[in-house]
């Protein structure tokens, strides 16, 4: 189950009864066994570095900046699961990645708020999610202020 953004352990093995549907025929039993297999290490976040300074678009929106976002591969990972996390805590954006692709780029425009940014990573394969990366935090440069003639 997933609950308060945290996904919870495994039901046990267990069986199910399947009848094929508007028919009569008799249900057959079914067997299902959890995932086995080490459970998956927590990504290793490469960039931006914790308390880095990242780039900040124009006051005026006329230009973005890219942020740059690159993790370590997991051993036995199918596929990766990104979170930015902007200072008021929202989620600004959530990707799910190959297993191959190790980093993201997200064009941003110009953003009042530049204190207190976090992104983290965690991996799936082996029917589990790893724990999430420790959260790496990072503040945006301070853009040029509007001035008026």
């Amino acid at each position: 189950a997933y609950i308060n953004g945290t996904y919870g352990a495994w039901s046990p093995a267990g069986t199910f009864n399947v009848e094929p549907p508007n028919t009569d025929c008799a249900a057959e039993t079914r067997h299902y066994q959890p995932s086995a297999g080490a459970p998956l290490q927590s990504p290793t976040l490469r960039a931006p570095i914790n308390k880095a300074i990242m780039p900040n678009g124009s006051w005026d929106r006329s230009q973005s900046y890219h942020w740059f976002f690159e993790w370590q591969w997991t051993d036995g990972a199918d596929y990766y699961e990104l979170e930015i996390i902007d200072p008021k805590g929202n989620r600004i954006a959530t990707l799910q990645t190959t297993a191959t692709d190790l980093r993201y780029t997200l064009d941003y425009p110009y953003n009042q708020y530049p204190e207190d940014w976090q992104w983290r990573v965690r991996a799936y394969g082996r029917g589990h999610w790893s724990p999430w990366s420790p959260n790496a935090t990072f503040t945006l440069e301070r853009s040029a202020t509007q001035t008026c003639n």
